[in-house]
């Protein structure tokens, strides 16, 4: 069977996705002072998600003798075409897959990889710089980003509930198994510091390539100072990507292509002063896109409030 071009609907998204990110400029201009701190003359670079590959052109003005752009989705060819407007087709090679599938050309002297989800964690970027270590690059090589830092906080978002709820609509259909999946599946929304109940603390952190164990725990302790309503927890974080630069989204977010990350909680609480919050946070390396996050909130040191949430048990309703 013939496959349908894309749409002018799926077209627009296609660009508008890349275009916000080639406009965020404190992300793209982030990473390409640490691809010229980095890169020196006559590197090869190896850029895995490579996008519009933007960063690959960036490896070249710093000097790189030769960068294979690795990417799975139809941007490669607007990255190709991208290079060839730029004079620099003969310098980059377009290799269209999964990195960890592909069969290296030649081993690489820096790797760059913008696989940072909100979190930092999310886009198989542990698995994906691993792997890369083990086939792609020589020995001492340079890896941007260079350290990853994930930072949670526990919030109270208006609209939350009205965003994920369907159990106030009267259509006369039982919604029970979809309103417990919404609950378990973390969301990519704008966190405002006025949102942020307490203090964001730093529940992991890595330098690259992470050599640690697959299941990754992260657990934080928070004293509420000022009442109000807790509803999910949120997290983003910090890189340092090379060379000094320092890239994050907590919020308010000057990087606008990253959102934060927002955990649900199964049920909003009421927190008063003094009330301790604790969350058990739990992912895995090889990938991250399982999540587990066991909340409870404790007032004179009794228990009010106790969640076990999974992403896991969305896969089981589903599945259903």
């Amino acid at each position: 069977m013939t496959p349908l071009p894309p749409s002018t609907h799926d077209t627009a998204q296609f660009l508008d996705y890349h275009v916000s990110m080639l406009r965020d400029t404190v992300r793209t201009n982030a990473f390409r002072e640490a691809i010229h701190a980095t890169v020196v003359e006559g590197d090869v670079v190896v850029d895995i998600g490579c996008g519009t590959g933007i960063l690959s052109l960036f490896a070249c003005q710093a000097g790189a003798r030769h960068v294979y752009a690795i990417d799975r989705g139809p941007v490669l060819d607007v990255a190709r075409d991208l290079a060839r407007r730029n004079g620099l087709a003969d310098r980059i090679s377009f290799l269209r897959g999964e990195s960890t599938v592909l069969d290296p050309p030649e081993r690489a002297d820096v790797l760059i990889t913008e696989t940072l989800w909100n979190l930092g964690l999310g886009e198989g970027l542990l698995s994906t710089v691993s792997d890369a270590v083990r086939r792609w690059l020589r020995p001492g090589a340079a890896i941007i980003p260079g350290t990853v830092e994930v930072r949670l906080a526990p919030i109270g978002l208006r609209g939350l509930r009205e965003r994920l709820s369907v159990a106030d609509l009267d259509y006369g259909v039982d919604f029970s198994h979809l309103e417990a999946a919404s609950r378990n599946v973390p969301r990519s929304m704008f966190i405002w510091p006025e949102a942020v109940r307490c203090p964001a603390q730093t529940v992991w952190s890595a330098r690259l390539p992470y050599g640690g164990p697959e299941t990754i725990p992260m657990a934080a302790e928070f004293v509420v100072e000022t009442a109000g309503t807790v509803n999910a927890f949120g997290g983003w974080f910090r890189s340092d990507l090379g060379g000094g630069v320092v890239l994050s989204n907590a919020p308010p977010s000057a990087a606008p292509s990253w959102e934060q990350a927002v955990f649900p909680l199964s049920h909003a609480v009421e927190v008063a002063p003094g009330d301790r919050i604790r969350v058990a946070l739990e992912t895995d390396a090889t990938a991250d896109t399982t999540w587990t996050w066991a909340t409870r909130v404790l007032r004179d040191g009794s228990e009010v409030a106790a969640f076990q949430q999974s992403t896991r048990d969305v896969r089981l309703l589903t599945s259903a």
